[in-house]
């Protein structure tokens, strides 16, 4: 959440929020150290005054004790010094009894206890008297008695258990500090304490002086003793019985029934060592410090010890308080640094940064005439106005820079136009002069061809007619030959018909020669028009030349050249599809050329053949000029006359067939010409359009 407002806020929010992070975790870290020091300075603290309180306890405790041991010894002496300078006297010593108890308003009671006839020897002369038991030994309990005190016999005091606060002494000739019992006083049973001290005369124990304590009167002393107000101070025995106690019902209990967990110290009690422990008390309804300090008691090696409870509500309270006081005052301070820190950060920085976030909006906007502010400063805001001062003359130069660009893109691209217009206007006159020349060429073959079907035909219809003639001059040899007897009637005739043959002749001699020199003519122009059928392949591989190099140009111009790309394939193919039919054209100019060789050899003949007709024709006429010459030599020349004519009908047949042959060939190369016209047609529309979309762009 705090990202998205973070990222989300304005500049003075994104340096203020992290920076009042930074205040409030510094601030609640060091509150927490501070809280954490306190804490830990009052839990010491706390527990360094348990510790004198439960010392001055055990002081005042370890007094009370001391006071009644100094007691008992006070007696234990005085009884040894009777006892050893013979001067015992029992009234004595309970008026010293009387007299203890009456000085010290703290004991309960006063005592001895001696071994039969220790004291003096006259047990005998005391039977049943008072402090004396039964068999007269001296016993005697001073007990506090309202404002005096009463004498008794010491009860018990040979049973085991009940009688240990004079077994235990005197048992172990060492000082003893009771356990707490109840005992009964002036009629009254009550729960108290015994400091013993055994009476040693002559290293023997001859008896036990002792005191009692009233722990009733202890736990007065002990209770008025508060720690931190809701504190206590008890009083615990060496066995582990409630010695001084706020319930007065538990005294002379085992601690541990009141709390189990009070069960851990018992050792450390028993041992007279310092214990301490983390609990939760019942009576105070707290959590506690409990510390247990030993009560020197005397000479006896049985410690007691002195409970102190620390409740750490009432120990922690302060630090609580502490707590809220560094929490008010760390948020008033974080408070006012935050209005603080706003105003130098909106000061400082905010305005600034904003004044130039408007002037980067500006050039980002393509602003570049406007001022940019803050270049005079000399902290990070000026190096930062600076750069971008920097960055706007940079994008001035970027603008420069891309108007030279723009205007050098439109150079080069008027430049590449002018290189297409001048390729496609050289393109232009070097195909179009290429296909004007295959177009004139085609045109002229057409013609050639017309020209050469029409000749074959003429030649045709001559060679009919000259048939025809020798057909006729046949039939007049033939005649000749039959009316040899008349050729003097008829020679008249004959020499008109030998003119008319002659004439013939000739006009046959005319017409061959003519057919030849038209034939002849016909070869020429196959051989013209094989060249130009070379010229066309010629162009065609030039064409496909020239088309392979658009398509390299095309590759190289990129996603410009791929309508030039089109544009030379289609010229390719166009190239290929005229060198094929160029190579059809030339294969049928191959047919013609060897049909017109055909006929030029015929033509050949039939000249021979008609020059032969001449000369017999001239024969004739010299016959008939010599008719002076034997019929017979005349008929001899008509046979041979009619052999000839027969000789010209077959070769004038040939003459025939030749020339629908070449009729047959001039068609073939009409029909190609016109073909090659077509195609010829089609490169000029291809070329064109290619130029057109070249000079299109």
């Amino acid at each position: 959440m705090l990202a998205k407002v973070i990222s989300g806020g304005s500049l003075a929010v994104k340096i203020l929020l992290p920076i009042l992070t930074a205040l409030l975790l510094g601030l609640g870290l060091s509150t927490w150290v501070t809280v954490s020091q306190s804490s830990e300075t009052v839990g010491t603290l706390s527990n360094d005054l348990g510790v004198e309180v439960a010392t001055s306890a055990a002081d005042k405790v370890e007094n009370v004790i001391a006071g009644a041991f100094a007691s008992a010894r006070a007696t234990a002496a005085n009884t040894v010094g009777q006892v050893e300078g013979k001067s015992a006297n029992r009234a004595s010593m309970l008026a010293s009894l009387r007299k203890l108890l009456a000085d010290n308003p703290n004991l309960l009671a006063t005592w001895v206890a001696f071994e039969p006839n220790a004291f003096d020897g006259q047990d005998a002369s005391f039977i049943s008297t008072e402090g004396h038991d039964a068999t007269g030994r001296f016993v005697p309990y001073v007990a506090r008695d309202g404002d005096g005190s009463s004498l008794s016999a010491l009860t018990d005091y040979e049973k085991p258990g009940l009688g240990d606060y004079y077994l235990l002494a005197r048992d172990s000739g060492q000082e003893q500090l009771l356990e707490p019992y109840l005992y009964a006083v002036n009629g009254k049973d009550v729960l108290i304490t015994s400091a013993a001290v055994p009476i040693v005369v002559d290293g023997k124990v001859i008896g036990v002086a002792g005191i009692d304590l009233l722990l009733e009167g202890l736990n007065g002393l002990l209770g008025e003793m508060k720690p931190f107000e809701t504190g206590s101070v008890s009083l615990i025995s060496n066995a582990g019985l409630w010695a001084a106690y706020s319930d007065v019902a538990a005294l002379g209990k085992p601690i541990n029934e009141t709390s189990p967990t009070l069960s851990a110290a018992l050792a450390a009690i028993k041992g007279g060592e310092r214990f301490d422990m983390a609990d939760h008390s019942n009576s105070l309804d707290s959590d506690v410090t409990r510390i247990f300090m030993p009560v020197t008691a005397g000479l006896s090696s049985n410690r007691w010890s002195v409970l102190v409870n620390l409740p750490q509500d009432k120990i922690e309270a302060p630090v609580a308080a502490l707590t809220r006081t560094v929490l008010i005052v760390a948020g008033v301070i974080v408070v006012l640094l935050g209005i603080i820190i706003a105003f130098l950060v909106r000061y400082l920085a905010a305005n600034p940064v904003r004044s130039l976030t408007a002037a980067v909006e500006g050039l980002a906007s393509g602003n570049t005439a406007l001022d940019v502010p803050l270049t005079a400063r000399r902290d990070e805001l000026g190096v930062m106005a600076r750069a971008i001062d920097f960055f706007k003359e940079k994008l001035i130069e970027v603008d420069r820079l891309r108007d030279e660009q723009k205007a050098s893109e439109q150079r080069l691209t008027d430049e590449r136009r002018k290189t297409m217009l001048d390729l496609a206007d050289g393109f232009e006159a070097a195909i179009k002069g290429v296909v004007e020349g295959v177009s004139s060429a085609a045109t002229e073959l057409q013609s050639s061809a017309t020209s050469m079907s029409g000749t074959a035909g003429e030649a045709t219809r001559q060679s009919t007619a000259v048939a025809a003639a020798t057909t006729q001059a046949s039939a007049n040899v033939t005649t000749v030959a039959a009316a040899a007897e008349e050729l003097s009637s008829s020679i008249t005739e004959i020499s008109r018909q030998v003119a008319d043959s002659s004439a013939v002749a000739k006009s046959a001699v005319d017409e061959a020669t003519k057919t030849g020199e038209t034939v002849e003519s016909l070869a020429v122009a196959a051989e013209k028009i094989g060249g130009i059928v070379q010229l066309i392949n010629d162009i065609a591989s030039q064409t496909n030349l020239l088309a392979l190099n658009a398509t390299i140009e095309a590759a190289r111009a990129g996603e410009a050249g791929k309508g030039f790309a089109v544009v030379a394939s289609e010229v390719k193919n166009l190239a290929s599809q005229t060198a094929k039919a160029t190579e059809d054209i030339s294969v049928q100019i191959s047919g013609m050329q060897q049909v017109t060789r055909s006929a030029a050899g015929a033509m050949g003949n039939i000249r021979s053949t008609i020059a032969r007709i001449n000369e017999i024709a001239s024969g004739i006429a010299a016959a008939v000029e010599e008719q002076s010459a034997a019929t017979q030599e005349i008929s001899n020349n008509a046979q041979q006359a009619a052999l000839g004519v027969d000789e010209v009908a077959r070769n004038i047949g040939g003459v025939n067939q030749a020339a629908n042959e070449v009729g047959g060939a001039a068609g073939e190369v009409l029909g190609a010409s016109s073909e090659l016209s077509q195609q010829s047609e089609a490169l000029r529309r291809e070329v064109d359009a290619f130029i057109a979309k070249i000079r299109a762009g």
